[in-house]
């Protein structure tokens, strides 16, 4: 199993495009091709998370990493879509932040789907006087959740997309555990999968499979129906 570190960095530097094996038969896509290209990326963190990398030479080779992805992504003429499973914030999900993801992601010639993760509301704007992170309470989560959306656009937090025979479900974390889904969204989950039990179904959210990550779902009490997903 990997450490969470390790698996974040394995999405972010590798990317996660689902482009082998059986998903090469994912859809004939408009071009003419026999599969479906989705870029997965995990905890950005953008632009860079200062508390962990203070030193200025290590920001910025950090954020020329960061942007040498996109660049990347950008390169590829295969790619139908990008998928971010959250934590796009640096820390607190304060406005600056956010200036920076509308222009990093700006950049991006391709289709852009978001979820959010728990760096997007769980903490308070202010930081403690050693920078780190204050847990807000639910007042602030709902204000910081309902920004998300409206910055994106998005209808509902959570929400469908079809790719050719594949049911494409995002799903948003929102407390009070990191990775914890409501019991609004997790009804609307249950109707949704029961509406397509026979159609291929893919799920993304920001909380960890189960075994994936070492310790991690046992560290932070994640081994709950509302906050982990099987495969």
């Amino acid at each position: 199993m990997l450490s969470r570190r390790s698996f974040i960095r394995s999405i972010l530097v590798g990317l996660g495009a689902i482009c082998a094996g059986d998903w090469e038969k994912l859809v004939k896509a408009a071009e003419g091709r026999a599969y479906y290209r989705v870029v997965v990326l995990g905890d950005p963190h953008l632009p860079v998370r200062i508390l962990h990398h203070p030193h200025k030479a290590d920001q910025e080779k950090i954020l020329a990493a960061k942007n040498a992805v996109i660049d990347d992504i950008n390169s590829w003429p295969d790619v139908d879509a990008v998928a971010v499973v959250g934590d796009l914030v640096e820390q607190r999900a304060v406005p600056k932040e956010y200036a920076y993801i509308r222009k990093f992601f700006g950049r991006l010639k391709h289709k852009l789907w978001v979820i959010n993760g728990n760096h997007e509301f769980l903490y308070r704007d202010q930081p403690r006087p050693d920078g780190k992170p204050v847990v807000a309470d639910p007042a602030v989560w709902k204000r910081k959740l309902e920004y998300f959306r409206t910055f994106w656009q998005l209808p509902k937090r959570w929400y469908t997309k079809e790719a050719g025979p594949y049911h494409l479900i995002f799903l948003s974390a929102e407390g009070a555990l990191p990775t914890e889904m409501g019991d609004e969204q997790l009804d609307w989950l249950t109707k949704d999968l029961a509406a397509h039990r026979q159609q291929p179904t893919l799920i993304f959210f920001h909380g960890p499979l189960y075994n994936t990550l070492l310790n991690y779902n046992d560290k932070l009490k994640l081994r709950t129906r509302k906050t982990s997903r099987m495969p």
